[in-house]
């Protein structure tokens, strides 16, 4: 399809500030700042409509504002023009180093969204940076509220965030892949910080560092290096559904000797225990994730599983 039909048909929508404001979810504050960046970015829209005979891999994306980006192909998806978004998304990625690949599960749309544009903001060149939502076929209101994002879906009933994981990771395309919830806390230029601590990517490594809590050796935040995740095809083994998944992520890396210690870098984990909540006091989500079921069932697969972990 040419680009010009696809930009005609988006135009309506991109301006559209009621759409604009519900579908991203904007705090009042920041709205206007939002708008005037969607304008903005409006004068490239028509400059590309005026020019729709070229192909999106010859466009001039080399400096577009990440902002601008997620507008533009937000509005493809909802106008269903899935393959020129992620032509465009492939497109600035790869002209900023496909540096790092964010793996979201959440069952938490509105959430998600939230975290996504706090961590997109704090980061240092987030045209560089990925982000690939992962959720489950039966999550109704995931699939409306991410519909113009790049999303996964696991199919069939709900498997557990390790599914969504994975094949998010598996979708992705960065040199670094991060694991990402929505009860987790960015720190400023983040993306630079994991980049300069990783060094070579061409390396097999895993990154360990601080969740502001823990004071063991468990990486609750897998963050690695696209060799190691192609080592083995996968993150998290599959048969986890949530609990004990980084426990054997964290003994296979150990005993892989890949482990790059950077525990300087605080990551802050915002789980509901550490906010002092019982789990009678959790949400949904938290309560199947942390439910005494799954630790027996995370513990059991541990533990037939431990002699053959990363040997």
């Amino acid at each position: 399809m040419s680009i010009k039909n696809s930009l005609n048909k988006i135009k309506d929508i991109v301006f559209t500030e009621g759409w604009f404001k519900k579908q991203f979810g904007i705090i009042d504050q920041r709205l206007d700042a939002m708008l005037a960046e969607q304008k903005r970015h409006g004068i490239l829209i028509n400059r590309l409509t005026n020019n729709w005979g070229q192909e999106f891999s010859r466009l001039d994306y080399s400096m577009p504002t990440w902002k601008g980006v997620l507008l533009h192909t937000s509005a493809l998806r909802r106008s269903d023009q899935h393959e020129d978004a992620r032509a465009i998304e492939e497109h600035v990625f790869a002209r900023n180093g496909k540096c790092i690949s964010v793996l979201h599960a959440t069952r938490r749309p509105d959430e998600a969204l939230r975290v996504m544009f706090e961590w997109m903001a704090s980061a240092y060149n987030p045209c560089s940076v990925e982000w690939v939502f992962g959720i489950a076929e039966d999550d109704e209101n995931s699939k409306v509220v991410l519909q113009c994002f790049r999303t996964v879906i696991v199919p069939g009933p709900n498997k557990g965030p390790v599914a969504a994981w994975n094949l998010a990771a598996k979708e992705s395309s960065g040199k670094i892949l991060v694991q990402m919830s929505d009860d987790w806390m960015p720190t400023l230029h983040w993306d630079k910080l994991i980049v300069d601590r990783m060094g070579d990517t061409s390396r097999e490594t895993v990154l360990a560092v601080s969740d502001g809590y823990r004071k063991d050796d468990l990486l609750c935040m897998a963050i690695l290096s696209r060799p190691y995740y192609e080592r083995y095809g996968y993150i998290f083994w599959h048969e986890y559904f949530s609990m004990y998944s980084d426990n054997e992520f964290t003994l296979q890396a150990q005993r892989d000797g890949v482990i790059q210690q950077a525990r300087d870098l605080l990551f802050t984990h915002d789980h509901p225990v550490r906010q002092g909540k019982q789990y009678d006091e959790f949400d949904s989500v938290y309560k199947l994730s942390n439910s005494s079921d799954q630790y027996r069932l995370g513990e059991e697969i541990f533990t037939r599983r431990e002699p053959v972990i990363g040997r």
